[in-house]
């Protein structure tokens, strides 16, 4: 999927000429500097979904603008700059799903995340913004979100089916 920015929609409309490429990134790294500085605040602990929902959309808005314009790694640079060298993130849950099946239909379900708020990789290269905290990465066995999302989707549908046969 492409990713929609303020430069697509002017070549779009066939006003690319229009596009103030400075302003563009003066708004992105305001928006960037605030949510570090929200995310400072809030730490340490969950936060809400909503809170953490505009949060991530606003950050992930403003490093997708940057990233397209000047590239993944001069985005993350410019949020660790924003953030003073300790950039922070939200854990979110897994970025791309798995496919279900059931008796009742095709489900896709991802990994949530715990919506902590976490240190965030300071470095420009490999994987530049995680979206699990380190205790919910997968590791070893231990740590699994994707097939524990799956688990509890088998466990609903089982339920619904069983309560079904019973009311029949």
């Amino acid at each position: 999927m492409q990713r929609y920015t303020a430069e697509s929609y002017a070549v779009e409309r066939g006003e690319r000429e229009k596009v103030d490429m400075v302003g563009m990134s003066e708004t992105c790294s305001a928006v960037i500097s605030a949510v570090q500085c929200e995310l400072a605040r809030l730490e340490p602990g969950p936060i809400s979904l909503a809170v953490a929902h505009e949060l991530v959309v606003s950050e992930v808005w403003a490093l997708g603008a940057l990233a397209n314009w000047k590239g993944h790694a001069a985005a993350k640079r410019e949020q660790i700059r924003l953030a003073n060298g300790r950039p922070l993130a939200i854990c979110r849950g897994t970025e791309s799903g798995r496919e279900v099946v059931t008796p009742l239909g095709t489900y896709v379900v991802h990994g949530e995340g715990c919506l902590c708020i976490f240190e965030a990789p300071t470095r420009a290269s490999g994987r530049l913004w995680p979206h699990l905290c380190p205790a919910c990465r997968p590791r070893n066995g231990k740590r699994q979100p994707l097939r524990e999302a799956e688990r509890r989707l088998r466990r609903r549908i089982d339920d619904r089916l069983r309560a079904r046969a019973t009311e029949a």
